[in-house]
């Protein structure tokens, strides 16, 4: 069975964590419970940063979302996260569309994808009848999004974006490895 690869997003934010916060691999063990092998290896990327070793960071250092630490966003913290919100609050009120949900470049990619496709994605702040209130807009997000074509819908919640979005980044990955693979051939078994 070959190694799961190490998510590199989720072993440079846990470095960046660290050194931000000058968190030593020690702190971090005696804060988190996680064995100070395992923080090594993770820091040194030879074990990916879990979800349970990313729910006792967390739990550890509050401030920090674990979307953030699994690479699933880029808002470090809530701070961040509200700031996005309250730069889409007017947008939301207009009508307009924020093509994406969690705010990254994967989410902007699934946004044209689904666009392409003959999808369309409606968030759910576009049913918020021009409310203000942040907390308010801040739930609708995290609830996700609703999905539509040919006159049927489906609502997507946030997670399971989240896992949509994983799957087509596996299954890119696992298509453009197979071309290189083709225009390098290599021994049987051999990863390039």
């Amino acid at each position: 069975m070959p190694k799961k690869e190490v998510n590199p997003i989720r072993r440079a934010r846990l470095v960046q964590l660290m050194d931000e916060m000058n968190i030593s691999q020690k702190e971090l063990e005696r804060q988190t419970g996680i064995k100070q092998q395992n923080i090594s290896m993770m820091v040194r990327g030879l074990l990916n940063v879990s979800g349970p070793n990313a729910e006792a960071i967390a739990a550890a250092y509050p401030e920090i979302r674990i979307q953030w630490l699994m690479g699933y966003d880029d808002f470090k913290t809530d701070a961040e996260l509200t700031a996005f919100v309250l730069a889409g609050v007017e947008s939301a009120k207009s009508g307009s569309e924020i093509p994406a949900l969690g705010g990254t470049a994967l989410d902007a990619s699934m946004f044209l994808l689904s666009q392409l496709s003959g999808f369309k994605l409606s968030l759910w702040r576009n049913r918020m009848g021009g409310t203000n209130d942040v907390e308010y807009v801040v739930e609708q997000i995290k609830r996700g999004c609703i999905v539509s074509r040919d006159g049927k819908s489906a609502e997507i919640d946030i997670d399971r974006w989240s896992e949509i979005s994983n799957e087509v980044c596996d299954l890119v990955e696992f298509l453009l490895q197979r071309e290189i693979n083709r225009a390098n051939p290599a021994h049987k078994g051999e990863r390039q």
